[in-house]
């Protein structure tokens, strides 16, 4: 298990919120989410705060209806090109699929460096 992702300068002043999370590669599409999340130990874990909060959609497939949420979070630690869109997250008590991961650079920590990732990461998760 790689625990290493936290940042303990930044991650623990304003998030709060700890999530795990499970590589979606390591698993088949057809396997149920409760049995990734219940069964196989997590990839990692890292600490979030909301940016935005729950909001819910009515989807619809043809005939087929279905609600939808998403939430914004963000984080600090180091996470970004570990985890993938697909792959699964512990938070607030239920698990969400990760639907777009994006890097807010910190110039000022990153001016001389070209492979720098450090900066805010933002996450769009969906139920």
């Amino acid at each position: 298990m790689s625990y290493g992702n936290v940042d303990i300068f930044q991650s623990r002043r304003t998030a709060f919120e700890r999530c795990e999370w499970w590589k979606r590669s390591d698993f088949g599409e057809s396997v149920p989410l409760y049995k990734v999340a219940y069964e196989k130990a997590p990839a990692g874990s890292f600490r979030v705060e909301e940016t935005n909060p729950p909001s819910s959609q009515m989807l619809s497939a043809g005939d087929v209806r279905y609600r939808s949420q998403t939430v914004t979070v963000m984080t600090t630690d180091d996470i970004y090109e570990k985890i993938h869109e697909n792959d699964l997250v512990s938070y607030c008590h239920r698990i969400w699929r990760v639907v777009n991961i994006s890097l807010r650079r910190s110039m000022k920590t990153s001016e001389f460096s070209e492979r720098n990732n450090y900066g805010e990461k933002i996450l769009v998760l969906r139920s």
